[in-house]
């Protein structure tokens, strides 16, 4: 893979070689920063005086996700390094809100194709860098008030197993947005120390709830209500178990008043619930791992001195280039 230099209409220079690095990395986490979706070049300054990598310009690598525009540039002339740095293509679509019709209160989505969406969410706002091909993609139902355009989005394929890939296509200079349904590996690879690798994992939790009610539409007493309860075992029941009511009862709300049905509401409810409900957790570094997982792509691990098993998602991937050569590290959980 060649890092590339392109001008403000993101035509290319030229690759940038001999550089003393280039970090990029990426996140799908609820709770990411700006700086879980940025990059970062570091090079000398003789290579930047022959061609100037200037704010405004981009720096990608085409095919991927990896680049993005350039936004502020550094020079340590002690050490006479520049650095250069910004977001990344997924790190643009975090600063954009989604905002509801004028005179309505939110922006709803009923049973509508996930690449439509996206293409309504995203191209109006980002239209001259951003491109949604017309795509095969399932159904979804959602509704954002006021919602980061990347996270409120992300959730919103979360709830349908489907996740955001993004691609630079140096040929049509535009940054292609596609979405793929969500690989699960937790049933053919259960990853533990016998792979050599550390991980963290937890069982239970401070905060997790196992009871969620959930309003839908309606008003006051004709309003749509749903109790939702986590059972021991995972499961989750309308029925009330033994326990509701009790010193064991975690409730939290769930208001999705612009839901169209009760079995819309129903589904997006246990989504929320299990997010909620963080029953385990799993931390670890799968670099080393032979598998083709991209990011939101669920695996599973088990730890052999507690016997702990969870599954996860791939939450973050990072990228590393140097003189020495490139490495790519997945993070879990």
């Amino acid at each position: 893979m060649e890092l590339i230099h392109a001008a403000f209409e993101r035509n290319e220079l030229g690759f940038v070689r001999d550089l003393n690095r280039f970090d990029a990395e990426t996140s799908v986490r609820v709770d990411a920063t700006e700086a879980s979706n940025s990059w970062r070049l570091d090079l000398g300054a003789d290579l930047w005086q022959r061609q100037p990598i200037l704010e405004g310009h981009y720096l990608y690598i085409p095919d991927t996700e990896w680049g993005g525009p350039v936004e502020k540039v550094g020079h340590n002339t002690r050490t006479g390094v520049i650095s250069l740095s910004g977001c990344t293509w997924r790190g643009m679509l975090g600063r954009q809100v989604i905002c509801p019709p004028e005179g309505q209160a939110y922006r709803v989505y009923a049973d509508v194709s996930a690449d439509r969406v996206a293409r309504e969410l995203i191209e109006p706002i980002l239209g001259e860098l951003f491109r949604v091909p017309v795509q095969i993609a399932p159904d979804i139902s959602a509704s954002f008030r006021f919602d980061p355009l990347l996270r409120g989005f992300q959730r919103a394929l979360n709830d349908h197993g489907l996740a955001i890939d993004l691609r630079y296509n140096a040929a049509t200079r535009m940054v292609e947005v596609h979405i793929r349904q969500v690989m699960d590996f937790s049933g053919s690879l259960d990853l533990s120390q016998d792979y050599g690798m550390d991980m963290v994992t937890s069982s239970g939790s401070l905060t997790g709830y196992n009871h969620l009610i959930a309003l839908g539409r309606g008003e006051l007493t004709e309003r749509q209500v749903l109790h939702l309860y986590r059972l021991d075992d995972g499961s989750i029941t309308e029925d009330k178990p033994a326990w509701a009511d009790t010193i064991r009862d975690r409730v939290k709300v769930y208001d999705y008043s612009a839901v169209e049905t009760v079995d819309e509401l129903r589904k997006g409810a246990v989504a929320r619930l299990n997010e909620y409900a963080q029953a385990g957790s799993l931390e670890l570094d799968a670099s080393e791992l032979d598998i083709q997982a991209q990011l939101g792509d669920i695996v599973g691990a088990r730890d052999r001195v507690t016997g702990m098993a969870c599954t996860a998602p791939i939450t973050g991937m990072i990228l590393k280039m140097s003189e020495a050569g490139m490495t790519i590290e997945k993070r879990v959980g």
